[in-house]
Formats: structure tokens, C-alpha cells, sequence
């Protein structure tokens, strides 16, 4: 029997999965406690969820199964295979949490030590054998009070999902094929986040428009449109100790082991104080901004070197998205900024890093999206040149005339333009969206790449044809200033309540290794780690097994059958071989693999779908020489740990 089998065919709940509690009570479900405890309904990512604070010690907090006049109604045990819900709690006491079943009268069973954050406990676990029930509860075990612990999504995996046959679905078969032959390094900065709260990334930015006015001698910053209107203050960090807002964010990621990312302002102007609404722009006449150099940034760079530690390092970003300077700092930067102004400034601050470390990786452009990389947001000194094109070529003549690179990175942000029927995708993070959103999600990647898919944006009317974007500024690399890495620092796909949200994440990093792209960080929208369908899909590349399984460093060349409702990515290390597979349909893929190697013999899958928030294990797949069968669940994520 395994854990998993198919959890789901449509894009709202699965009809394998019975609702209790998902942002809101089911039907018939009623809240009941005992002993002070208090459970109470409060905000969290972007849905909702129970949050139950165990005041004694033996309090509880029961969901009860009744009619509208309060009368128990009871439920059949053996119409389910399981019970599931999500934990969320820092609280070390939490081993005190017990969940039983009871039937109003008589405790079924109690199953203690309730730690993870996704928790299946199979009924058979739970002592219920078929029996009926009329409530669940969530008792505090232990012997002392004031345990706090949030609990979300809980429902009942239905007894169908744990039997069905692959022949009750409709299946698609499909042929993947790799050649472990064809192999290229992958940068371990592709796994990387805009937040350090994502312990598991092992790349960090601090980046956004504040930081384009950050003043490093007291921490102030101006909040320009963002969070406004144009407010000097301590958002940052209200310490008024040089460089606090940076150093404290180097101490975490080095104690995290993480290399971080940080933002040198380029505008001529930062916050001079944390004194609220800023009138007048900046300039002479106004005391509330000071003038920036490189001269002013250059302590702030020697402080930032003397901080980091000697093993993971700290890299310099060039501002921020300057194509928006004029609209999200006009009181900083009132006209557009123009190719040349970008150029030279570049050249100056990069050239001012590099010679306090001549080892220092710099990132520069930093544009915010599609219409920067063209013509900087219609620049006035545009002339129809293109932006990207102009700035290498720029960083290459800089090179030739100081002896040495000075820009190591192009650095891009992208946020897809795709809309559905209910507005940009990006913006969306429904757990329940519609067939289209969740379809048009799971395939946007693919113009991150993919010269046959074209999106319906506004970008590829432009372009006339597919984006195909790292193709696409490879070309121009290659063609104005060899060698140069390429990084994507802010990118979002949406859907961070859906499992749609995870595949289309699970799919850019995927891309991103294949692509050799250098570095790239997600920009959450918001959510964190624990409660995003995202994050978890970080989880299929660098904790698969939730015991530190990760994918290998060496990318291997994988190919699928059809793009449209697959993709495939092959790593190996020394300890064998790793495939993230995604199934992007909501039927079976009857996959057969070619490993292209006959050493392996053991095939072990661990699949992400929309069961719940964590990879959960399958039982392992045998393997005939060099071939694998697997049957990709509706709608997942499947990372197959492969070893001789």
C-alpha cells in the first residue's frame, strides 16, 4: 500500500478528499472545547486557519460532526483511508498534541507526538477500523498548559484514494529519455529566496526599492511609492549603528549557511533621517536626503567585507530596477534615467567594489522586467538601440580600458504578464483557481525558454513570436560581452495556495539549472515557508526525503514525450541519480524511463501534490537494467531518488 496514489483530477478539492476545515468550517462541522482552551479561526498566509491555544494542561479543542439543530450526526469510518492536517507552531511543547476520534461517548484512540507539518494518520493508526465517529479533537496530552499550535487544511482522505486502481483514471503515456553523458554544472545560487526565513536555501537577496535609497551611516531609508507616500524612517532598521540593517543580515545568512546578496544604492540622493513625510524633492534646499558617491559608499563596502565571514560570501547588487527610478522615487531621481547615466554609473560603483575586493561578484542591470531590457522604459537617449545590448557592450569596453571585469552578473527580475479570466496569474494565490489560471501557471515557464510556446501577453506581440528569455539574452551575452553569468533576483509565478503554484515552481528551477542560469531569488508575495505550495516546491530539489535529500550539482540532458503535460529534470552526485519529474494534467502519466544507465537499482519516488504541503514517500519501483516504469500521480511533483 502506498501513501500516495491519485489525490486529484480537477483544480479544486480532490473528490478523493473530504473537507473539515479549509479557511472555513465544512458543512455539519461545529467547534466545541473543554478546560480553557481557546480555538479560535485567525488570518494566515492568505486563507485562514484554526488556531488553538491550549490554556491547561487536558484541554481540547473538537471538531464535531452535527445538524443544524445540534444533533450528532455520525460518520462511517471505513469511508476513509486517512486523516490529514497541517501544523503549524514553534512551540517545543508541541509533543504534547494528540488527535483522536470519538463517537461522543468513547475514545477510539489517541495519537500522540504530533510534530510534523504535514500530518496523514491512516485510520487504522487512529483505531478505526470501519467503526462510525462523530468528532475529532486536538488534546493537549501534556502536563502543562499555554501550548499554542495553528491547524489548517484539515480533511479525510477518502478510502477510494487509498485503492484505486490506475486503470479507474484516464492515463497518458509518455517516453522520457536521459543521457547521462551530457552533463553541465549547476549553480547552487538557483535555489534562492528575496527573505533568509527559507532556512533551506542556500542563496539570499536583500534587495527592493528601499534599498535604493538606504543610507548605510544610520540605516534610514525612503519608502517612495511602496509604502508611502515618500516617508523617511527606520523600516529597515530602526538602530541608528552604520551598516545594522546589512550586518545583521550577514550574521543570519552566515549562521544559516547562506551566501547573501546585497544592494549598494547608485541614486545620487538616500534618506537623511527617520523623520516621517519627505514634501520636497531631494536636492540643495532639502536637508532630509544626503548626496550619494562611491566615495560615500565606499566605507559602507570595506564594513560590509570586515563582517562577512571567510566561507560563504557576500555578493554586491547594483541598485534596483533603475528603468522605475522616476516613478518609484521622484523625489529622489524626478527624471527617467537614461542608457548613459546607467553606463557610467555602473562602471563607477563596480569599479569602487573591485578594488576593495578584486574577487567581489558584482550584479548589474537589475532591470525590473521585459520593457527595461529593451529600451529602459523608453529612455530619452533610447535612439532604437537596445538597452541590454548597449550596457554590456558598455561593461566589455570598461574591461578592456581599466584591465579588469568590473560587472560579473546580468542581473534581470521577471514577473509573467500571463492573465486569466480573473486577472494576472502572479497575482493570484487562490487555493482554488480556476482550470484556466492553474493551466496557464503550470506552462508560463516554458517562455523562460521554449521556442515552439508562445504566451498570450503583450511581450510576444512585441516580439511577434515566443519570448524563449534566456535564449534570447544569451545571444546578446555571448554577442557583446562574453562570459557574462545571468541571474534572475525577483521572479513570482503566483499560486501559492495550489499545487499549480508548486509545479510551475518546481518547473523554473528546473529551467533554471538546465539553462545555466547563475543565480535567482523568489519574491514570496508574501507568503512564507510552512504555508506556501512554493516553498514546497524548493523542498523536491534540496529536502526531498525531509531528512536533507538533495539533487545533485551536475545536470544531466532529460527529454520528455510531451512538453505540454510534463517536464523533466536529471541531476546526479555521488550518490547516484535524481529526477524531478512534474505532471502538469490532472490523469495518470504512464511514464516509461530510460535512465541510460545500468548501474542503478534502487528507484524511490517522493511526490508533492495536492494531498498536502510536503513530499510525501512512495514504495520504491523496480528497475529492469537501464528502464523505469512510473505512473506520475494527477497534478505533482515527483522527485525519484535513483541509487546503484
Amino acid at each position: 500500500m502506498t501513501l500516495v496514489a491519485v489525490l486529484t483530477t480537477a483544480f479544486t478539492l480532490s473528490p478523493e478528499l473530504t473537507p473539515v476545515f479549509i479557511d472555513k468550517l465544512g458543512p455539519g462541522w461545529q467547534v466545541s472545547t473543554w478546560n480553557n482552551t481557546k480555538c479560535d479561526f485567525v488570518q494566515s498566509g492568505s486563507g485562514t486557519a484554526l488556531s488553538i491555544v491550549f490554556t491547561e494542561p487536558w484541554g481540547g479543542c473538537a471538531l464535531d460532526h452535527k445538524d443544524a439543530q445540534r444533533r450528532t450526526v455520525p460518520l462511517a469510518g471505513d469511508a476513509y483511508a486517512a486523516l490529514l492536517f497541517e501544523v503549524d507552531s514553534d512551540d517545543a511543547s508541541l509533543n504534547a498534541l494528540s488527535v483522536y476520534l470519538d463517537n461522543g461517548s468513547e475514545r477510539i484512540k489517541i495519537r500522540k507526538h504530533v510534530q510534523a507539518k504535514l500530518a496523514r494518520l491512516p485510520m487504522g493508526d487512529l483505531n478505526n477500523t470501519g467503526g462510525e465517529f462523530s468528532r475529532i479533537v486536538f488534546f493537549n496530552a501534556g502536563k502543562i498548559g499555554g501550548i499554542t499550535a495553528k491547524i489548517d487544511n484539515i480533511r479525510f482522505e477518502n478510502a477510494r484514494a487509498e485503492s484505486q486502481n490506475a486503470a479507474d483514471a484516464p492515463e497518458q503515456a509518455l517516453a522520457i529519455k536521459i543521457d547521462p553523458t551530457a552533463k553541465q554544472a549547476i549553480s547552487p545560487y538557483i535555489y534562492g529566496d528575496n527573505t533568509a526565513k527559507n532556512r533551506n536555501v542556500p542563496f539570499v537577496r536583500l534587495g527592493g526599492n528601499r534599498w535604493s535609497t538606504y543610507n548605510w551611516k544610520n540605516n534610514a531609508s525612503n519608502s517612495g511609492i511602496d509604502f508611502g507616500p515618500h516617508s523617511n524612517d527606520g523600516h529597515l532598521s530602526e538602530s541608528n549603528e552604520a551598516g545594522r540593517a546589512v550586518t545583521d543580515f550577514i550574521a543570519e545568512t552566515q549562521r544559516r549557511k547562506q551566501t547573501a546578496l546585497i544592494t549598494v544604492p547608485m541614486l545620487d540622493w538616500v534618506a537623511a533621517d527617520k523623520k516621517g513625510l519627505v514634501a520636497l524633492p531631494a536636492g540643495p534646499d532639502n536637508d532630509r536626503f544626503v548626496p550619494n558617491t562611491t566615495a560615500y559608499q565606499e566605507p559602507f563596502v570595506d564594513l560590509v567585507e570586515r563582517t562577512k565571514g571567510t566561507v560563504f560570501a557576500v555578493f554586491y547588487s547594483l541598485d534596483n530596477e533603475p528603468g522605475l527610478w522616476a516613478s518609484t522615487h521622484p523625489l529622489v531621481h524626478p527624471d527617467a534615467a537614461t542608457y548613459q547615466e546607467l553606463a557610467d554609473k555602473t562602471v563607477r560603483y563596480a569599479a569602487m567594489i573591485k578594488k576593495k575586493n578584486k574577487s567581489a561578484v558584482v550584479f548589474g542591470g537589475v532591470a525590473y522586467g521585459f520593457a527595461e531590457l529593451v529600451n529602459l522604459q523608453r529612455a530619452p537617449d533610447a535612439r532604437g538601440r537596445d538597452y541590454t545590448e548597449f550596457l554590456l557592450a558598455q561593461w566589455q569596453a570598461a574591461e578592456q580600458k581599466q584591465g579588469q571585469r568590473l560587472v560579473d552578473v546580468f542581473d534581470l527580475h521577471w514577473y509573467t504578464e500571463v492573465k486569466s479570466e480573473r486577472g494576472k496569474i502572479l497575482d493570484s494565490q487562490s487555493r482554488t483557481p480556476s482550470k484556466q489560471e492553474a493551466e496557464l501557471r503550470m506552462q508560463a515557464p516554458r517562455s523562460l525558454w521554449d521556442p515552439k510556446y508562445t504566451e498570450k501577453t503583450w511581450i510576444t506581440k512585441v516580439l511577434g513570436g515566443p519570448v524563449k528569455l534566456l535564449p534570447r539574452l544569451k545571444q546578446k551575452i555571448d554577442a557583446n560581452y562574453p562570459g557574462t553569468k545571468l541571474a534572475i533576483t525577483e521572479y513570482n509565478y503566483g499560486g501559492g495556495q495550489h499545487i499549480s503554484g508548486a509545479i510551475a515552481q518546481a518547473d523554473a528551477l528546473g529551467i533554471f539549472g538546465r539553462e545555466g542560469v547563475y543565480a535567482a531569488n523568489l519574491w514570496s508575495h508574501g507568503y512564507q515557508k510552512g504555508d506556501s505550495y512554493v516553498y514546497s516546491a524548493f523542498d523536491m530539489f534540496l529536502d526531498y526525503d525531509g531528512k536533507g535529500g538533495r539533487v545533485g550539482a551536475t545536470g544531466l540532458q532529460a527529454t520528455t514525450s510531451d512538453l505540454d503535460a510534463s517536464s523533466v529534470y536529471a541531476m546526479q552526485d555521488e550518490k547516484g541519480m535524481q529526477l524531478v519529474l512534474i505532471n502538469k494534467t490532472g490523469a495518470n502519466l504512464n511514464a516509461a524511463i530510460d535512465l541510460g544507465r545500468g548501474d542503478l537499482k534502487s528507484a524511490r519516488p517522493y511526490v508533492l501534490s495536492a494531498a498536502g504541503k510536503k513530499p510525501l514517500p512512495l514504495n520504491p519501483l523496480p528497475l529492469t537494467g537501464s528502464k523505469v516504469q512510473y505512473k506520475m500521480p494527477p497534478l505533482s511533483v515527483t522527485t525519484l531518488a535513483l541509487t546503484p
